[in-house]
Formats: C-alpha cells, sequence, structure tokens
C-alpha cells in the first residue's frame, strides 16, 4: 500500500476536507452537481450543498434506500472508514489490490452508505462517460400543480457527450387525460451532470383516486449507460376531495407544489438555532396552501452529536389542526450541561399526514444548540444565504434568508424581488413581503415562481432578491441580495 504520508499529501484530499470542513467549492468536473439537486433534505444555497453533490458525483458518498441524504445524521467509524476508501481509491491512493474488498461501482442509486457497504459492491468498473438515471424511484405532485419536474443525473464519470431518450408511460393516469405525454432526447455535454424532465399536468373538477404514470429512460449513447434508477413513477394526488388526495404514506420528495385543498404541513424555519440556557425550544408548525378539513402530522426529534438526555429531551407525538386552523406548536426542553464543549445539533422530523395534507419543502430540519459557555449571542443579523442560484423557467426558486448571532427573540424582516434582466410578469412573478422570524428560527427561504414561455434560443436571464428593514433590535449583515439566474 502507498504510503499515507503520500495519501494525505494529495491536493485532491486537501480539497475535499475543505470542502467539508468549510463549505467551500471543491473544483472539479462534477461542480456543476449540487446535493440539493439530488437529495430533497439537503437545503439549497447550505454550506455543504456543493460537497455533497460533488461527493456524490465522484461517487464516494451516497445516501438513503428512500432518496435522502440525511445530512445531520451522525456518522459511524464503519462509514468514515468506507467514505476514506473510496476517496483513497478515487485520487489512486491506494489500488483495488490494496483492499480486502473489490471497488464499490459509483452509482445514481440512493443506497445508504454503512459498515455494510462492501456487500453491496459491484465487481465492474466506474463507466468514465457515466451511468443515468433518475435520483428517486417514486414521487407525489398535486393535481393542482401546472407540472411535474424530476431530474435525470450523470453518475460515476462525465466524460465526452452523451445522450439518453426518455418517454412518459401511462399506469393509472392517462396520456391526454390526467398529463401530456412527452417524449425526447437528454444531452449532456462534456462535464454536466444533471438535466431536468417536465411533464405538464391536467387538472379536472372531479374527485378520484390517486392515479400516476412513468417515466422512463433509453437506449444511451456516447459510451454511456443507463444507471440502477432508469424509470420514476410519478403519483398524481387528486385536488377536489376524492380517495386519491393522499399518497398513503410519506413521498421521496417534499414540496410545495404537492398541495392540495388541505394544505401542506411544514415547520415555520428552514433551521433553528437555540441557546443551552433556554430551558425550551417551540417549534411552530404551519398549514399553508389550504386550510379545508382536519388534519394531522406527527413529529419527532432525533439525537445527533446533541444526545436525548444529555442536551435535549426527546419530544415526539401528533398535532391536530381543525378546519381553518393554520398553526400548532409544540415544545423541545434543552438542557443546559455546564461544559465548554462546543455547539451541538439534533434534527426534528414530520411524517404521516393525514387528512389529505401534505408535507411541505420544511419537513425535515436542524436544530443547533448554542454552548453558551464558548460563545454569547446577540439580537440577530439577517442576511441572504446564497450568491447566487440557477434554476430552470417553469421552477421555483427558494432563496434562504439566515439569522445570524442571535435568535432569542422573535424579529421580522422585509424582503423584495428586483427587475434585472428578467422582468417581473414575464419572467417571474414579483414577490414581497414580511418574513416572521420566531425564537429558535434561524433560516427561512423567499418562494419566487419562474414563468415558463414558449420563447426559443432566449438569452439566460436573472433577477435579484433583496432583504431590508429589520425590526427593532434587529440588523443587516452581508449579502443582503442574492441573483437568481433564469436558463430554459
Amino acid at each position: 500500500m502507498r504510503s499515507l504520508k503520500r495519501f494525505l499529501s494529495s491536493a485532491t484530499l486537501l480539497s475535499f476536507s475543505a470542502g467539508l470542513t468549510l463549505g467551500t467549492v471543491v473544483t472539479t468536473a462534477s461542480a456543476a452537481l449540487r446535493g440539493s439537486g439530488v437529495f430533497p433534505d439537503v437545503p439549497q444555497g447550505s454550506y455543504y450543498d456543493d460537497a455533497i453533490g460533488i461527493m456524490y458525483g465522484e461517487g464516494i458518498i451516497t445516501g438513503y434506500s428512500d432518496g435522502k441524504f440525511g445530512p445531520d445524521d451522525p456518522v459511524t467509524r464503519g462509514q468514515i472508514a468506507v467514505i476514506m476508501q473510496r476517496l483513497m481509491l478515487e485520487i489512486g491512493a491506494i489500488d483495488d489490490t490494496d483492499s480486502s474488498s473489490s471497488r464499490s461501482t459509483r452509482s445514481s442509486s440512493s443506497s445508504h452508505s454503512s459498515e455494510d457497504d462492501d456487500e453491496d459492491e459491484d465487481d465492474g468498473e466506474p463507466n468514465d462517460n457515466g451511468a443515468l438515471g433518475f435520483t428517486v424511484t417514486q414521487f407525489d405532485v398535486s393535481e393542482s400543480s401546472t407540472k411535474a419536474s424530476v431530474a435525470v443525473t450523470r453518475s460515476e464519470g462525465d466524460n465526452g457527450k452523451v445522450t439518453v431518450e426518455y418517454e412518459t408511460v401511462d399506469d393509472t393516469a392517462k396520456a391526454g387525460e390526467d398529463y401530456t405525454a412527452n417524449s425526447g432526447t437528454l444531452t449532456f455535454e462534456d462535464g454536466e451532470t444533471s438535466k431536468t424532465i417536465s411533464v405538464t399536468l391536467k387538472n379536472d373538477d372531479s374527485g378520484e383516486d390517486l392515479k400516476a404514470f412513468k417515466v422512463q429512460l433509453k437506449n444511451p449513447t456516447g459510451g454511456a449507460e443507463l444507471g440502477k434508477n432508469p424509470t420514476v413513477t410519478i403519483r398524481i394526488l387528486d385536488n377536489d376531495g376524492g380517495a386519491g388526495a393522499s399518497g398513503g404514506g410519506t413521498s421521496s420528495t417534499s414540496s410545495v407544489s404537492s398541495v392540495g385543498t388541505a394544505g401542506a404541513l411544514s415547520f415555520g424555519g428552514s433551521a433553528y438555532a437555540v441557546e443551552e440556557d433556554a430551558g425550551n425550544l417551540t417549534v411552530y408548525i404551519n398549514r399553508t396552501g389550504g386550510t379545508k378539513g382536519q388534519v394531522g402530522v406527527t413529529y419527532d426529534t432525533k439525537s445527533g452529536s446533541a444526545s436525548d438526555g444529555t442536551h435535549f429531551t426527546r419530544s415526539t407525538g401528533t398535532l391536530s389542526f381543525s378546519d381553518g386552523e393554520t398553526q400548532k406548536s409544540f415544545t423541545v426542553p434543552i438542557i443546559d450541561d455546564g461544559e465548554t464543549k462546543g455547539n451541538k445539533t439534533f434534527s426534528m422530523t414530520l411524517a404521516a399526514p393525514t387528512g389529505s395534507a401534505v408535507l411541505g419543502k420544511n419537513s425535515n430540519v436542524s436544530v443547533s444548540i448554542v454552548d453558551n459557555e464558548a460563545i454569547t449571542t446577540g439580537t440577530g443579523t439577517f442576511r441572504i444565504g446564497e450568491d447566487e442560484l440557477d434554476i430552470l423557467e417553469g421552477e421555483t426558486a427558494y432563496m434562504p434568508v439566515l439569522r445570524m448571532s442571535g435568535t432569542t427573540t422573535e424579529l421580522t424582516v422585509k424582503y423584495e424581488t428586483v427587475n434585472g434582466t428578467a422582468q417581473a410578469g414575464a419572467d417571474f412573478i414579483a414577490a414581497s413581503g414580511t418574513l416572521t422570524f420566531k425564537p429558535g428560527e434561524s433560516s427561512k427561504y423567499v418562494e419566487v415562481k419562474v414563468i415558463k414561455d414558449d420563447k426559443n434560443d432566449e438569452v439566460n436571464e436573472r433577477f435579484t432578491v433583496r432583504v431590508f428593514e429589520p425590526s427593532n433590535g434587529g440588523s443587516l449583515g452581508s449579502p443582503t441580495s442574492g441573483i437568481v439566474n433564469i436558463s430554459e
């Protein structure tokens, strides 16, 4: 085996470490792929968004079998060993013969990196031209949505120009009645790792059963091959009170587009921070997009670097919303350990919505317990969490707004969109208003709908989202604005 000294001196390893520790962008051929484009529970614009996408594209890390990544989940020593082995193989620090097990093939599947990952390894070598597949095998979308969009990723390798054909296939949903048939060819240029397929949905006024159709990939060219998920099932949830209003389980995606008249249930913030001597964290669950009927949702907390019984007390239960109700809350007891050991984190999840409700965008969030022996927090400073976002026509841009340096009081900050080369009304729907951060809430999203037009060969356009006028006691940090780039 090559020496450990030579391994540790590798520039690639240094870049990898910087990406994990500092959240900086690691420059590789897979830089176009972001974690949020692959996994629904990776926040767009988070400091680890790029790093997860790059490492996924290189086959070094994967995700859970349900299509999620679990960015706040604890990592075992066994998992670290597997990840480091894959990294060493990738940079040539060791050979296949140096390891007691054969090299794990990079794949677009979402099998979780674990101590027994080497049991799932493939004897074949990675395809340098790429393996093409969907990031999930199934997801739900409301009938009221204008379209369903699904990502196709190119994993294992990204050498050369490759193509793959796609087509929609009827299941219980029928083309022409429930959706518009779509077929075509995706072209990945050299170095490209992600494309999107969109299917137009048809909305009617009658209550009906859940319906589904498939999108399948076929006939890859340029030396590429199909990955482990060449087919995705799209389930259409009825929005007129029919039996198909609820998917009967948790969707593999969490999207506000999956909202019917019963509404979507989500955490009030996309991330939280609380000082360890606060006593309790009060968490608000919001119901948006509809308030028809009685609905419910279960909540739970899960240990991370913060442990149940040591840093917080587990809180779990079910919240019930009556017809017309829009907000509920629960509390999580926070324990002050009196030691200077730095900040700790745990996660909170929502699951099993009832009464035709669905999960909203923020259904899995992280909570940071701030060590008050090491850090004194202030009232709060607001800033935009992403300098630039790239979005396709017809999609929704989620611009993160962060509250830094203190979350102890309720504060507000105003937001608005500002025209650039993209114009409100023609290229996007203007958005403005006030974000309310309750105590503990440290991150929220400004949602802006981008318009799909029929123009061809249109020059990419952009607009800006900015924050201003924080309420009394708050302040503005840098940057106060972020750019949204629109491409066809």
